[in-house]
């Protein structure tokens, strides 16, 4: 009788102790090691796949030889079934059993495991999958996650040829539906800081249409790491494809949920200036003591300032007009660069309008408590790749699950416990299978302590002596 029909782990045992006795008997050369750790790698993915194959079809066997199947459902034969899972590729086959009483066949195995009809990858590959996408293009997830199926010694030419598709990795990133993150208690803080900004984004089809992905970065103030390393406290990320309305919308429920709104006293909002961004800041006053300031942020006011004119000398005495308040001599300088160029004049006129209608927010860059405004970066780090370096490379569609994956990661989530965890919520209901709660009992029981502390003592053993147990 098959060891794994009594414990699956029992064979995993034997099998790895006859490996051990098989090397240590060989005549290895050092210039073999290479040839020695490929045959192992070999070895161990066979062991895997080959295990979870013989659990499949004992979970099967014993669901047929129980009395409670037989007093309920027919079998009708065996039927192949083929899965890439983590370990590899595992084909098995399993019985399909029908009611006597009528009604939907099924497979065991697959009801059981919570295995979803005809998926050729396992959960744990698409979570794989799901994750990575955080990370880089899905053109990309294809290699990088077939490079960590089965064996790790592969070739160039193995790892082509297992490389999951684009289309495969398309297909499931847009039928994933990670659960959400798990609520966390509100921060009790005083001071909340805010950036926002947008980026237009390209995308394929007929309509070519332009989505606009409005974001904002909420913390609570910069922390040093190391040396001149700083980085955000508490840093969330929220976007939305959609109106400044519906980004508003999140923003007010992530505040509410993840803040004491009683102790908040005071934000400070920064941006480029847009309207929806300074509308937005009518939205944050909580309560009649909540103070709400808006900073239009470095980068727009030099960036400003040095389309105004390409002199060194100049830009830095406009800055300090600015830095020291002084608008009217502001005024006069930009004047007088308007009648010494007037081909530049309209750029000029235009870039010391967006300056002066907004003096104040820049005057407001003095307050103690603003932090600077790193909200470019994030654009560019986390909207501009992949959507911008890949021009019209994704439908309106896949950018928004894109996108979605892009937050999860950026905010430090785990996209593959999140993924499994809804694909375990999602698993259909057994309760209609009499015998799932009969069978426990008949189910592999988990590996003993006893033989674990074997495991790891034949493991540790140095020498010959291991020849001797095996």
């Amino acid at each position: 009788m098959d060891m794994i029909t009594q414990n699956p782990y029992e064979r995993i045992f034997e099998d790895m102790k006859k490996h051990i006795k098989d090397n240590l008997k060989a005549n290895v050369t050092p210039g073999g090691y290479v040839e020695m750790h490929q045959d192992l790698d070999r070895r161990l993915e066979a062991l895997a796949t080959d295990s979870l194959r013989a659990t499949f079809e004992t979970l099967d066997e014993q669901f047929k030889h129980s009395q409670a199947r037989q007093k309920h459902y027919h079998t009708k034969g065996k039927r192949p079934r083929t899965l890439m899972t983590i370990q590899g590729e595992v084909r098995f086959e399993r019985e399909y059993y029908v009611p006597k009483e009528g009604g939907e066949g099924f497979f065991y195995v697959d009801r059981y495991l919570g295995l979803p009809e005809r998926d050729y990858y396992d959960p744990l590959v698409k979570a794989d999958i799901l994750c990575t996408s955080g990370k880089m293009s899905y053109g990309q997830v294809g290699r990088v996650v077939a490079d960590k199926i089965g064996r790790r010694c592969k070739q160039r030419e193995e790892v082509e040829r297992a490389t999951i598709s684009r289309q495969t990795t398309r297909n499931i990133i847009l039928q994933a539906n990670p659960a959400p993150p798990p609520d966390k208690e509100p921060l009790p803080v005083d001071t909340l800081h805010i950036q926002l900004d947008e980026k237009h984004v390209h995308t394929q089809g007929k309509e070519k249409s332009t989505h606009e992905v409005k974001a904002a970065v909420v913390h609570t103030g910069v922390e040093n790491i190391t040396g001149e390393r700083n980085r955000l406290k508490d840093r969330h990320v929220l976007a939305e494809t959609g109106s400044a309305y519906r980004l508003r919308e999140k923003l007010l429920d992530h505040i509410t949920t993840h803040y004491d709104l009683e102790r908040l006293s005071h934000i400070i909002v920064s941006g480029d200036g847009a309207a929806w961004i300074k509308n937005s800041t009518v939205d944050l006053r909580f309560h009649k003591d909540m103070q709400v300031t808006y900073v239009l942020d470095r980068f727009h006011t030099d960036q400003a300032v040095n389309h105004i004119t390409p002199l060194t000398t100049i830009r830095e005495h406009l800055r300090t007009c600015i830095r020291k308040d002084q608008k009217r001599y502001f005024q006069d300088t930009v004047r007088a660069l308007a009648d010494h160029d007037p081909k530049r004049a309209e750029t000029i006129l235009a870039k010391a309008a967006y300056l002066e209608r907004h003096w104040p927010d820049i005057q407001n860059q003095k307050d103690s408590r603003f932090t600077g405004c790193s909200i470019e970066g994030h654009i560019s780090s986390i909207f501009a790749y992949p959507f911008t370096d890949r021009p019209k490379g994704y439908s309106s569609q896949m950018m928004k699950k894109i996108l979605s994956l892009r937050l999860l990661e950026a905010n430090g989530e785990d996209i593959r416990e999140l993924y499994l965890r809804r694909y375990i919520e999602n698993m259909p209901p057994t309760d209609d299978i009499p015998s799932i709660n009969e069978m426990t009992k008949d189910r592999p029981s988990p590996p003993s302590e006893h033989w674990l502390r074997e495991l790891f003592k034949h493991i540790n053993h140095g020498g010959n002596p291991i020849l001797n147990t095996v």
